[in-house]
């Protein structure tokens, strides 16, 4: 068996919800019919990415590379809607969301190498990028409880410049606004811990392994200059500190209707949504509605009448906007809300919490497993029948009210649970009708299926 932080947070947020969305029939399920996405985050990890690892070899983040990573962001973006979601031009709210989130995808990217690139390669070192983790979470000891593995991917592992044998966290994440409380909220968070976790988890294994050539070198009476190279081969496997996790959270700008319209919504973005005014001599842009001024009481100042929105990827390429914006050749007093987009920050995780956090999660999962197991054996395979009895349904509803409770809470917040029509509507859950397998987002249980 399997398990990751979101499999985690999603039991710790509610029961029920982890047993439809990650044990069900032993995978998980999720709805199928589902519109376009706002998969932003995903096909910005992919453009970042690739500029993380140009950083690791020590590669300039010229125009063409940042070009190349926008590429890829905005391809990953339209294989995944041209994967699940079909005829997207029928429907005009999809392809506006579509084209959008196609031209901000491209605009974070290009943002973070802007902002973000320069303080990495004057801070840090990439030493590795969006490298997959696991390990033995719970050992498998007897026949009530399979093996339980750990896995999880970071986005980047740091090595400190001013500090010796120091290495930070790199977690890159895209938030719809951005407030002292989300801010907060990361200093208690489960992924910077559980992340924490499976690399310490990964340096102990490689410095056990370390330990073992060392002393089959030291036993074999290898002549010195032999023993000194295998020595100086897995001296990287030193002594690691791990001291916490560096944040850098993409804000991609409310999701809401626009004031000059309704029926449909758009993203509240400068890097998406412009305003424009004609003038006599031709048109003057902005990026930004509200920004700092100085000059009145309130420090803020705002554009007025005579200005429209527009939407900037159907009057300009992404690239050439945001460089615009950034140059101040855009509005150059309103830059502040630009470097807005890109917070950056640090947490120090100490390390009796990440142990702490090892002990509850260990507990957790065993029981989860442990329990989802009888579960899916109360849910029988019916193929062939007319489906479960009274009796089984029944038993069925009682065990995962027992197991799995309802977190009611979590049921419209933040956002509306997919299985509200299961858990409240009573509607049965059928593969090819509605509902698909939920697909794994790491290596190691992809592999297992």
């Amino acid at each position: 068996m399997f398990t990751s932080r979101s499999a985690i947070e999603t039991y710790q947020r509610c029961p029920r919800r982890r047993f439809w969305e990650y044990l069900y029939l032993g995978k998980g399920i999720r709805p199928s019919d589902t519109s376009v996405p706002l998969t932003t985050g995903t096909a910005v990890h992919a453009g970042v990415g690739h500029l993380l690892n140009f950083l690791r070899i020590g590669a300039i983040l010229n125009e063409e590379r940042i070009k190349e990573a926008c590429k890829i962001a905005t391809d990953k973006y339209e294989a995944i809607c041209s994967e699940k979601f079909k005829g997207v031009e029928s429907n005009y709210g999809n392809e506006y969301t579509f084209k959008e989130q196609k031209a901000l995808t491209e605009g974070l990217v290009i943002l973070w190498a802007l902002v973000e690139a320069p303080e990495l390669s004057k801070h840090y070192e990439v030493v590795e990028v969006e490298k997959e983790e696991k390990f033995v979470l719970v050992p498998g000891k007897s026949l009530e409880i399979d093996t339980i593995v750990m896995e999880g991917r970071v986005d980047a592992i740091l090595k400190n410049k001013e500090g010796k044998n120091s290495y930070t966290l790199y977690n890159l994440k895209t938030s719809k606004r951005w407030t002292t409380y989300n801010r907060d909220s990361f200093a208690y968070d489960l992924q910077g811990l559980t992340e924490s976790i499976c690399v310490k988890k990964r340096w102990e294994r490689e410095d056990e392994i370390k330990n073992n050539l060392l002393n089959c070198v030291e036993g074999a009476g290898l002549k010195k200059n032999h023993a000194d190279a295998i020595e100086k081969c897995i001296s990287g496997y030193g002594v690691r500190n791990l001291v916490g996790v560096r944040y850098c959270i993409l804000v991609k700008g409310d999701y809401k209707e626009p004031w000059e319209s309704a029926g449909f919504k758009c993203t509240h973005s400068p890097i998406v949504r412009g305003y424009k005014r004609d003038n006599p001599n031709g048109t003057d842009y902005a990026h930004s509605w509200y920004f700092d001024n100085p000059n009145n009481k309130s420090g803020k100042g705002a554009l007025g009448r005579g200005w429209d929105p527009f939407n900037v990827w159907e009057k300009f390429e992404i690239a050439d906007w945001v460089s615009a914006c950034w140059e101040g050749e855009v509005q150059p007093e309103a830059k502040r809300n630009l470097l807005d987009i890109v917070q950056l920050f640090e947490v120090y995780r100490n390390p009796r919490e990440i142990e702490d956090t090892l002990v509850q999660i260990q507990h957790q999962e065993r029981q989860v497993i442990k329990v989802a197991k009888l579960a899916n054996e109360i849910d029988i395979n019916t193929e062939g029948t007319e489906g479960r009895s009274k009796w089984e349904e029944m038993e069925m509803d009682a065990y995962l009210a027992k197991y799995f409770p309802m977190n009611r809470g979590s049921c419209i917040y933040p956002y509306a649970c997919n299985f509200i029509p299961i858990c409240h509507k009573g509607i049965k859950p059928t593969i090819d009708e509605g509902w698909e397998f939920r697909e794994p987002h790491h290596e190691g249980e992809r592999e297992s299926q």
